[in-house]
């Protein structure tokens, strides 16, 4: 299978360590020129960037939330104009395990698919035991539920590499906003459980630059709605699904 590692041309102890790990588990990869949101000029920002559909989307994006999405939809160009079937994406500030080749082993004859695919590697908060499915002795590929934070690792298929160059380009979403890509039928998200990928001591000092924004008004919309609104959230946090959704949920904590 065919990895991709975005790095940035100056961060040379991020691809030094992520291009030891991998070396050691046996994994080829190819470095990808990460886009420095910082460097774009305004004209650039203003033909790659949506702010007007990131505003209605969630928040307004910062220049290191852009330049990340950019380098991510670079990756999925090279995976359309190349024809992989699937890439395992890395960011240079993941930590493979162990695990991480026979997971990809296991995982790559699901990605044959004309359905768009992501398989997320990292720590996913909360899967589903429904259709959920083996694949090694070790681990489950689940559909995800919630907690889906972060691009550092995972995998993406042609059909999901093509539908999200369609969708979020001009770019209107921070990179790693699975749960939207979802919601919007862009791809079906799925996890291994356990996760196979974690964080280096390098993700601290994050690349990204500025923290997230606050949401919009507009983006805030949908969650204040008034009492009525209070108040079938709290009927469905503590009878529905404490009787009908919890007892089918596996959780995952991040511990490495």
């Amino acid at each position: 299978m065919q990895c991709f590692v975005i790095n940035l041309v100056k961060d040379v102890a991020r691809r030094e360590q992520i291009t030891a790990g991998l070396q050691r588990q046996g994994l080829d990869h190819e470095l990808f020129p990460a886009v420095l949101g910082d460097a774009l000029t305004d004209e650039a920002i203003g033909h790659a960037y949506d702010a007007a559909a990131a505003g209605r989307c969630r928040h307004p994006m910062t220049r290191g939330e852009i330049g990340c999405a950019l380098s991510h939809l670079g990756v999925y160009q090279q995976v359309v104009e190349r024809g992989l079937a699937c890439a395992l994406v890395l960011e240079d500030d993941a930590r493979p395990g162990d695990a991480l080749p026979q997971v990809l082993a296991a995982i790559e004859p699901l990605m044959q698919v004309d359905t768009p695919l992501v398989v997320l590697l990292n720590c996913v908060k909360l899967t589903s035991y429904f259709a959920s499915r083996r694949l090694d002795a070790g681990h489950l590929l689940a559909p995800v539920l919630d907690g889906t934070w972060g691009a550092h690792a995972y995998v993406i298929n042609q059909a999901a590499a093509r539908s999200l160059l369609h969708g979020l380009r001009p770019v209107r979403l921070p990179a790693d906003i699975w749960d939207e890509f979802r919601r919007e039928k862009l791809a079906t998200i799925r996890a291994v459980v356990p996760y196979c990928v974690g964080l280096s001591e390098l993700a601290a000092q994050s690349n990204l630059g500025a923290a997230r924004a606050a949401p919009t008004a507009l983006a805030r919309q949908a969650e204040e709605r008034g009492i009525v609104h209070w108040l079938h959230r709290y009927a469905y946090r503590k009878f529905i699904y404490q009787l009908f959704v919890r007892p089918f949920i596996r959780r995952q904590v991040m511990t490495w």
